[in-house]
């Protein structure tokens, strides 16, 4: 039996489950967050970013195209941000590394973009 047969067949008797395709907005924001990491895992290897790096100007790009997109997750991300702002264990580990005013400045700049979209 081919492959395509048996898989045939799984679907007919329903053994196959559904997979989950993300629309164009999730995918854009999930490689926005995948570039995100890998500026973070950069500066953890202590390569320098500069602050108008591409990542900046890619946020910049990426919230104007979606502006009014996402309307729902503005409020709870804003919420999100208040706590970890305050007493959090992000917060705690960041004021151990000593780059806690660098990570504060981020942080408050991404507050700022969401409370524009609000």
């Amino acid at each position: 039996m081919k492959d395509a047969e048996w898989i045939a067949q799984l679907l007919r008797h329903g053994l196959l489950k559904a997979s989950f395709i993300p629309n164009r907005y999730q995918r854009e924001l999930r490689e926005l967050v995948r570039y995100r990491r890998s500026i973070i895992e950069e500066r953890a290897r202590g390569e320098e970013i500069k602050s108008g790096s591409n990542y900046s100007e890619g946020l910049d790009d990426w919230l104007n195209v979606h502006k009014g997109q996402g309307v729902e997750m503005l409020e709870p991300a804003s919420h999100a941000i208040a706590r970890v702002k305050s007493e959090s264990e992000l917060r705690e580990l960041w004021e151990e590394t000593g780059d806690s005013s660098e990570w504060m400045e981020i942080v408050e700049n991404l507050e700022a973009r969401l409370k524009s979209l609000l």
